[in-house]
């Protein structure tokens, strides 16, 4: 049967399936290899008749998958389908359209937030809804936490931004570094380094006028007070940033940028300059201005990369794009894997049928290889090939023949017809060595199977 596959696979790609631009229609647009998903975005608040804008709510994750939400009234407890659990706290007079951020402690027992009516930080526990002043910060933007009794805050107190470490247990404040411009976003690595986005003064500010730093841990002593010139460069060229998240798995930062002037936002892992920083979203230009924020990388601990093409298990990057008027969503990033389908008469007996690939790298190529299926393991082996980009999953073992090379079309996608003479069925485990339009290799198909 395998040797049949393999003598009567005529590869082909099919004529081009074009859909409308999504950034176009209004949409966000993946890079190659990604796909977005659009989540419930519970707790946002009612806009103010007389307001020029509406602010959305700060969402945080939570591990079982419930999202607590900040809006500058309720801090609130949701279900991941957007069904209320419950209010943790009442903010009276409510901050509307004036909170800041939101992070929860790493034992899920308080969450941090932050609001600019008076410019307050405040402790709420979850156990008892008891929300305590930790201390005010004029213009607190973002926040980490640094250790489980520490946090890390951007606020603007002196016109341009300083960084603070706030204990959350006395609301202790000490300043412990400084940066120009008004204030960034921040995101801690694993070895308690801090990330910071610095965004030139002005409004709009400046495209392409933001960088991002990384202040040493043992610099943040409250004595040194390093500025954004002390800290290790990372990369410029950066429209204004909006958001940082940190994945601990690579050690890799990503970032949200808008430019209200151009009206460009987009989302990039962050790997230098921004010329080397690729764009893993681009969002749609359109009136009124879409901008992206909040941030989130949520951790799943598999043996996968957060890389296009790869598994599920290697993270996940959520965020917010709104319009501050109609439009608020709440969207998540994950790779997506190419798959294999088998259709037709010839995989329940003797005939023809069609093998369908997805969601390949655009104009690139599949060199598809099958197994016995009672060979397949569907617990995949992570090949680190030294010519791939990204580790390759592949589930098919011994004996494993080649089938053939289907050409893609600019969607990634492909078609080719099959002939089953034998009439021989459930035999086939298939996948696809993938390359991109240059040769390189990107990944490995999902398996499919007749």
């Amino acid at each position: 049967m395998i040797l049949t596959l393999c003598l009567t696979l005529a590869a082909q790609a099919t004529g081009d399936i074009v859909s409308a631009d999504p950034t176009k229609a209004g949409r966000d647009a993946p890079a190659p290899g990604f796909g977005l998903t659009e989540l419930a975005f519970p707790g946002r608040p009612p806009c103010l008749p007389t307001a020029y804008f509406c602010t959305p709510s700060v969402t945080r994750t939570l591990a079982n998958g419930d999202v607590l939400t900040w809006n500058g009234e309720h801090l609130s407890r949701y279900t991941a389908d957007g069904t209320l659990i419950t209010h943790y706290t009442t903010l009276s007079p409510a901050a509307t359209d004036l909170h800041s951020f939101l992070i929860v402690d790493p034992t899920e027992s308080f969450a941090v937030i932050g609001e600019l009516a008076t410019n307050s930080i405040y402790r709420v526990d979850f156990g008892t809804g008891t929300r305590t002043v930790l201390t005010n910060l004029f213009l607190n933007y973002d926040a980490v936490f640094e250790t489980p009794d520490t946090i890390l805050v951007c606020a603007a107190i002196a016109g341009n931004n300083e960084i603070f470490r706030v204990e959350v247990n006395t609301g202790m404040t000490l300043l412990v570094a400084t940066s120009s411009g008004p204030s960034g976003p921040l995101a801690l690595d694993d070895e308690g380094n801090l990330f910071y986005g610095v965004i030139v003064g002005g409004f709009p500010a400046p495209p392409f006028g933001s960088s991002v730093v990384l202040y040493s841990w043992d610099t943040l002593d409250g004595i040194l007070l390093p500025d954004e010139h002390g800290a290790a460069f990372i990369g410029a060229g950066f429209d204004a940033i909006s958001g940082l998240a940190y994945d601990e798995t690579s050690g890799e930062v990503y970032s949200s940028e808008n430019d209200f002037a151009s009206g460009r936002n987009l989302i990039r892992r962050v790997q230098g300059n921004a010329s080397e920083s690729p764009v893993l979203v681009e969002g749609p230009l359109l009136v009124p201005q879409r901008t992206k924020s909040n941030l989130e990388f949520i951790e799943e601990g598999g043996p996968a990369l957060f890389r296009p093409y790869q598994p599920t298990g290697g993270g996940r990057l959520r965020y917010q794009t709104v319009d501050f008027d109609t439009k608020f969503q709440r969207m998540e990033l994950a790779p997506l894997r190419p798959t294999i389908a088998f259709e037709g008469p010839g995989t329940t007996g003797i005939g023809p049928f069609t093998l369908a690939l997805e969601n390949g790298p655009p104009s690139g190529f599949a060199w598809l290889f099958v197994c016995p299926s009672s060979a397949y393991d569907p617990v995949e082996i992570a090949l680190p090939l030294s010519t791939a980009i990204h580790p390759l999953f592949v589930g098919l073992r011994s004996p494993v023949s080649s089938a053939g090379i289907l050409t893609l079309d600019s969607s990634g996608d492909a078609l080719a017809n099959l002939s089953n003479p034998s009439g021989a069925t459930g035999a086939v485990a298939a996948q696809a060595l993938l390359f991109d339009a240059d040769l390189a290799v990107v990944g490995v198909s999902a398996a499919g199977f007749y």
